[in-house]
């Protein structure tokens, strides 16, 4: 395989990657509401559902916590593989790809 196909592979997956970033943010700001709701939900004493999958608030707003940072470190990974994909598309155009 040559450079040109190894760089035109990375660009479509860096391409598939980046495509991901409008649903992380959706998936950020609904946890972030999540926390929110549950914290107004403890505040005026609504008990936790006896169904839910938590064993309390904290529990929940913990998972959703770890579920932010996991989120917001997808986006800056995102902001790297932006950059490869622009260097790899400046590389393409100047081979004449």
């Amino acid at each position: 395989m040559s450079t040109k196909e190894i760089i035109e592979k990375r660009v479509k997956s860096l391409t598939i990657s980046i495509k991901r970033e409008k649903a992380i943010l959706q998936e950020l700001e609904s946890d972030r509401a999540t926390i929110q709701r549950i914290r107004e939900w403890e505040e005026t004493g609504v008990a936790l559902a006896s169904d839910s999958h938590y064993t309390s608030y904290e529990e929940w707003k913990s998972s959703l916590q770890k579920q932010i940072k996991r989120g917001e470190s997808s986006l800056e990974n995102l902001k790297t593989k932006k950059a490869e994909l622009e260097a790899f598309q400046f590389y393409l155009d100047k081979i004449g790809a």
